[in-house]
């Protein structure tokens, strides 16, 4: 009897053991959905991981982007208001930060006009769309197109982006000019060791001018032609090489010489320009200019997207024939700017005032105040070419 009672003790404690264990694992979080309720109402304010990932679209299992979450928000919202729970919603969403664009001013007042040289200068290649406008005068930007975002002050570009700049073109004004005292002063055969000594000197009197520019040239001196471009010149296509045999030896040699300066001038500048202009080496009425070949030549630069120019009045700083003994070359030049103006004036007052300077002879180089001022003095103003957007030939 005795052993009975002592064997029912025994089991009445594995029995209260075994309640005690199973009471344990329970009360540990072994599982138990009671259990998983009273923990998450024990903390009512937080989030947990699992909740939090869900959340900003990180488990996503799909594996699909955008796709909608139960609660029927997208995957992409979510990403957004969980990264900055501050964020007001009422805002308008931009692609990135301004503090993560290039800013370029608006220059709202137009008496400054905003150009592609701005765009240029802030590292970003520009396609430029000329458009008749009445509200905005020549060059200036009428709109632009391009990825960011802007406040009243500044455009916001994406770094690594292209802008699209629409440009008001103001055709009918520029048509009209040819009996205004409007001149377009070019130089060709550069860029040389004297470019910057020029530059200073057009900076000086805040002239702009059209550089003819040989590629050849270009690629000795890209800082120089950086510098006709970042200072408002216009840079147009002289050839490559300045050699006859080889650019007028067919139009497609005249082609393939083109798209060598192209080239090299957009390597120099790290980016396209946003028109092209064209002088044939030595005119379009060359001698080394085959008759036979001449017309396809011109029609290929032409198809090309080029105006094409010659001139109408220059210092002849190199047809030295009709010098006189007794002159100079200072006094040659003079007289030559003298005549060959007056005689545009009177005789054909309806071509355009383009003339022909070269920047590597050192007295045209010497004599750029002068013909500024005397210039200046009948009362005419200085435009770059790309603004003619017509050809002129001889």
């Amino acid at each position: 009897m005795k052993r009975k009672r002592i064997m029912l003790a025994g089991l009445a404690v594995l029995l209260a053991a075994g309640i005690l264990a199973l009471v344990f694992v329970f009360a540990s979080g072994g599982g138990s959905p009671a259990s998983g309720e009273a923990s998450a109402s024990e903390s009512p304010g937080e989030t947990s991981s699992t909740e939090s990932a869900a959340d900003s679209g990180l488990t996503d299992d799909s594996g699909g982007e955008g796709e909608s979450s139960s609660s029927g928000e997208s995957s992409d919202e979510k990403d957004i208001s969980g990264e900055d729970e501050s964020s007001d919603p009422g805002e308008e969403s931009i692609p990135f930060s301004p503090a993560e664009g290039v800013a370029v001013a608006r220059r709202p007042d137009r008496s400054e006009a905003l150009t592609y040289h701005d765009f240029y200068q802030a590292g970003f290649a520009c396609e430029v769309v000329y458009e008749p406008s009445d509200a905005y005068a020549y060059g200036q930007v009428i709109s632009v197109e391009f990825t960011g975002a802007q406040d009243d002050s500044f455009y916001y570009v994406k770094p690594g982006t292209s802008v699209r700049l629409h440009v008001s073109s103001a055709q009918g004004e520029e048509a009209a000019s040819y009996n205004d005292r409007i001149v377009y002063l070019t130089f060709d055969d550069g860029p040389s060791a004297h470019t910057p000594e020029l530059l200073e000197i057009l900076a000086a009197y805040n002239v702009k001018t059209t550089f003819f520019t040989v590629g050849t040239f270009v690629k000795t001196y890209p800082s120089h032609i950086r510098a006709v471009y970042e200072e408002g010149h216009a840079l147009a296509c002289h050839s490559f090489s300045h050699r006859y045999e080889e650019c007028y030896a067919s139009p497609e040699a005249m082609e393939s010489d083109i798209h060598r300066w192209e080239d090299v001038v957009s390597q120099a500048l790290g980016t396209s320009l946003p028109y092209r202009l064209y002088r044939y080496p030595g005119g379009s009425t060359a001698r080394a200019l085959p008759k036979e070949q001449a017309p396809a030549i011109k029609e290929k630069i032409a198809s090309m997207g080029y105006y094409s120019y010659d001139w109408t009045c220059a210092n002849c700083d190199k047809w030295l024939s009709p010098k006189k003994e007794d002159q100079t070359d200072r006094e040659y030049f003079e007289s030559q700017v003298k005549a060959t103006v007056t005689r545009l004036e009177s005789a054909h007052p309806n071509r355009p005032r383009i003339m022909l300077l070269h920047e590597t002879v050192e007295e045209t180089r010497n004599m750029m105040p002068w013909i500024i001022e005397y210039l200046s003095a009948k009362g005419y103003t200085f435009r770059t070419l790309d603004r003619l957007q017509e050809s002129y030939y001889f």
